[in-house]
């Protein structure tokens, strides 16, 4: 998928998360993305949290595909947040949303939104 195509898949999932418009498609596909190409999704995320312009939309990203890529993957995706560079403030909001049972795991997701939060401009 190119980087046109990513924008346009972001902004109607975006759309459908905070409006309920007839933007499901997207929303059908970043799930299928998750599940079947985690790395396209992957490439996918940063564009959808740094087009998010609610609160709201930061939670559905992180109770949604960010939880999945962190829950279903080991740690790939976890150690590719901890590289996240830009929009970490909102990646902190969306982190807060993910929910983890293994310990380690949830240790490490509460150090990165500690992180994002104090290192943010």
């Amino acid at each position: 998928m190119n980087e046109e195509k990513r924008l346009k898949l972001a902004l109607a999932w975006l759309r459908a998360e905070d409006q309920g418009l007839s933007d499901d498609w997207a929303i059908m596909e970043v799930g299928d993305l998750v599940a079947n190409d985690p790395d396209e999704a992957w490439q996918v995320l940063p564009v959808l949290v740094e087009h998010a312009t609610t609160d709201w939309q930061l939670t559905m990203i992180g109770s949604a595909p960010l939880e999945d890529l962190l829950t279903d993957y080991e740690d790939t995706y976890l150690e590719l947040l901890e590289r996240v560079l830009t929009n970490r403030d909102k990646w902190a909001n969306a982190l807060q949303h993910v929910w983890i049972s293994h310990p380690a795991k949830k240790e490490r997701v509460q150090r990165l939104i500690e992180l994002f939060q104090t290192n943010s401009p």
